[in-house]
C-alpha cells in the first residue's frame, strides 16, 4: 500500500497531500496528510459513503497556517483528485467557524440552520454542527457539493 501525492502551490511553496492508495478498494476512513514546504501542517479524513459519494471530515490546519489560502488550494486539489477517481458528490459536516469557507467554495446546506444550531455553534465554534457537536442526528448540519 503506497500513497498518491497531489500538489498545489501557495506563494511559490509546494503543498503535498499524501493520500493512502488501496488496490481496487475505496477508502473506509483514510487520513490525508497535508505538507507545506516539506513540513507537516495538518490533515483531513476521507470516508467513502457510497461508490460515488465521499465525506471529508474537515481540513484541519495548524493555526499558524490558517487564513493563508492553503485550505482553498488543498480543497481544490482534493476535489479534482476525487472527481478523477469516480466520486461525484462530496459531503461535509462543518463547524460553525468554517461555515463561511464551505459556502464560498460552493457547498450547499441540505436544510437551513435552526436557531438551536446557531446558538450551539456560537457557543462551540470549533465543534462539528451535529452529533459530535452537541446536537443529535436529527439536528446535525450537512453540506454537499456535486463535482
Amino acid at each position: 500500500m503506497g500513497s498518491d501525492v497531489i500538489a498545489g502551490k501557495v506563494k511559490n511553496k509546494e503543498i503535498k497531500l499524501m493520500i493512502p492508495k488501496y488496490s481496487g478498494r475505496r477508502w473506509r476512513d483514510s487520513m490525508v496528510h497535508i505538507n507545506f514546504n516539506e513540513k507537516s501542517i495538518g490533515n483531513m479524513s476521507l470516508l467513502t459513503k457510497s461508490p460515488s459519494i465521499v465525506e471529508i471530515h474537515g481540513i484541519e490546519l495548524y493555526s499558524y497556517y490558517r487564513n493563508k489560502g492553503i485550505g482553498s488550494v488543498v480543497l481544490q486539489a482534493i476535489e479534482k483528485y476525487l472527481k478523477q477517481n469516480g466520486y461525484n458528490i462530496v459531503q461535509i459536516q462543518p463547524t460553525y467557524q468554517s461555515l463561511g469557507f464551505w459556502l464560498k467554495k460552493g457547498y450547499k446546506l441540505k436544510k437551513p440552520l435552526t436557531f438551536e444550531q446557531i446558538r450551539l455553534g456560537k457557543k462551540f465554534p470549533f465543534r462539528a454542527l451535529g452529533g459530535s457537536g452537541g446536537l443529535d442526528e436529527a439536528h446535525e448540519v450537512k453540506m454537499s457539493k456535486r463535482l
